[in-house]
């Protein structure tokens, strides 16, 4: 079944809410290495797991996807857009590297 934009707009709001929490919880625990404490290692992997493997396999291509539908329904709206996507596929070769 395929989804409708309202829905994947909505799923993309929730991605960056996810996200944002994420890399909340990530400084925290960074600031920990900063203050002398022990960080939840785990905590760590499993954040930076998901920071490099789930915008690059789920969210960025439902975003490039809307971006798509967007130039084609209304290109004097989607200047720009080819950087994002430009931008994500640079955000997947780093994920890959490494850095």
């Amino acid at each position: 079944m395929e989804k409708d934009a309202a829905t994947i707009l909505a799923e993309l709001r929730q991605d960056h809410r996810n996200m944002a929490l994420m890399l909340n919880i990530l400084e925290r625990q960074s600031n920990r290495i900063y203050e002398g404490n022990e960080p939840d290692y785990e905590l760590l992997h499993d954040i930076m797991h998901y920071m490099t493997v789930y915008p690059d396999t789920v969210h960025h291509p439902k975003e490039d996807c809307i971006y798509a539908e967007l130039k084609a329904a209304r290109p004097d709206l989607s200047t720009g857009f080819e950087r994002i996507t430009m931008d994500h596929r640079h955000i997947a070769e780093l994920s890959v590297k490494g850095c």
